[in-house]
């Protein structure tokens, strides 16, 4: 016997791309269709729901709807995607039972972030497909990469079993940095060189090449939304020092606010090379969790976003007649939805009582995001790390340093 319920999340145009999931004999069973599938398997908000299945982006429901949530799930998760470019994405999920992937043919990615798991099976088809692991702890894992220039990041995480990496026909290649093996590893696929890491404080209050612009509002009213952005002295419960301060009043309920930087040869990159990147960004937030708010809550509804282009990140007029905003230039989906060119990497909530008094906190957000990134003939490329807020009121955000590590594909 299980309990299911939907949770409405914002207002979305249905398309083509739907997953249905349904709980057998205690196993979650998620099914996808031959449309792009991207799903988010998380931890359920209600006491009564275990699991909560999530679309991430406006081309997936799940069961028709936006996300569901299960209890009873006291198997396996079972996850079976189609022929599209599909992603699945587990985070902040603990599962005694095994989950276990086939993703189907196509590029996909599988992302796990602060999960722990009872075990992992999945298999990629063909396609050039992308497995990370980031800050979790895994039973007995086995990865089949499938044909294709596969790549698995396995990093800061805990293999308390055997792991093993079958890497099937094309370039394929595994970087492990920071990682714990307690009973073996087996690789087919190459080890990949340990890369690129930068750190970036904004201590001293230097800018350090980075620089910050805000975009989803309308074009003409920065004062009404009260942007502001640049050095400040941190506040006293996070201080001494200095952080980069950005500012704004959410009044259409989809304001981003971000810093970007140019990476190039002078940081070790190479010429006409794909990377992928680790972004961590390290801030002070006064929003407290579990709050609620207009529009969403202070802290659980402004999502920190990180990503890689090969272009700058600007904002510009949008190409949608009739739209008064300005848009990003970039891949950038709303809130909590990912897209080519951003990622998730959770949100700015500080782990306070909705009760308490609103005092900073020091927060680190990190995440890899699993599209790869070409450098030009130069050797260049774009990082950006930002919020995208679902609260209409004022978020102020003080970023204390950027630490970015790049692992070459090519």
């Amino acid at each position: 016997m299980f309990h299911a319920h939907v949770q409405p999340l914002e207002s979305r145009t249905l398309l083509a791309g739907n997953v249905t999931a349904v709980l057998v004999g205690g196993d979650l069973v998620l099914t996808g269709d031959a449309a792009r599938n991207r799903v988010l398997i998380t931890t359920g908000q209600d006491r009564d729901a275990q699991v909560r299945v999530v679309g991430l982006d406006d081309d997936t429901t799940i069961n028709g709807e936006f996300d569901a949530a299960f209890s009873g799930v006291t198997g396996a998760v079972r996850v079976a995607l189609g022929s599209g470019a599909d992603s699945v994405a587990v985070r902040d999920l603990t599962l005694v039972r095994p989950i276990l992937i086939n993703t189907g043919r196509g590029g996909d990615t599988v992302s796990f972030q602060n999960a722990t798991l009872g075990g992992v099976d999945a298999m990629c088809g063909t396609g050039d497909d992308t497995v990370t692991a980031l800050d979790s702890a895994f039973a007995r894992t086995a990865l089949a990469l499938g044909d294709g220039d596969d790549l698995a990041l396995l990093h800061a995480s805990a293999f308390d079993a055997r792991l093993s990496v079958d890497g099937g026909l094309g370039d394929d290649s595994v970087s492990a940095d920071g990682s714990t093996f307690a009973a073996g590893r087996r690789f087919t696929a190459e080890s990949r060189p340990a890369g690129v890491s930068l750190d970036y404080s904004f201590a001293t209050g230097r800018s350090l090449g980075w620089r910050a612009g805000f975009s989803d509002y309308p074009i003409g009213e920065d004062a009404k939304h009260q942007l502001e952005e640049g050095h400040a002295d941190l506040p006293a419960p996070v201080g001494p020092g200095k952080g980069f301060m950005l500012s704004g009043m959410n009044h259409p309920d989809d304001l981003f606010m971000f810093l970007k930087r140019q990476l190039g040869a002078a940081q070790g990159l190479k010429p006409n090379t794909e990377y992928v990147l680790r972004i961590g960004a390290t801030f002070a937030s006064d929003a407290p969790s579990g709050t609620f708010g207009i529009g969403g809550a202070a802290g659980d509804s402004v999502y920190v976003k990180i990503g890689a282009t090969t272009i700058e990140p600007r904002r510009t007029t949008s190409p949608v007649a009739f739209d008064p905003n300005w848009r990003m230039n970039i891949d950038k989906p709303d809130q909590a939805q990912n897209g080519r060119d951003t990622t998730v990497a959770g949100t700015v909530a500080n782990g306070n009582a909705p009760d308490a008094p609103h005092t900073y906190k020091s927060l680190t957000r990190t995440q890899i995001h699993p599209t790869r990134v070409k450098t030009d003939a130069a050797g260049n490329l774009w990082v950006i790390v930002g919020t995208d807020s679902g609260f209409e009121g004022v978020t102020r955000l003080y970023y204390q340093s950027i630490q970015i590590h790049l692992t070459p594909v090519t």
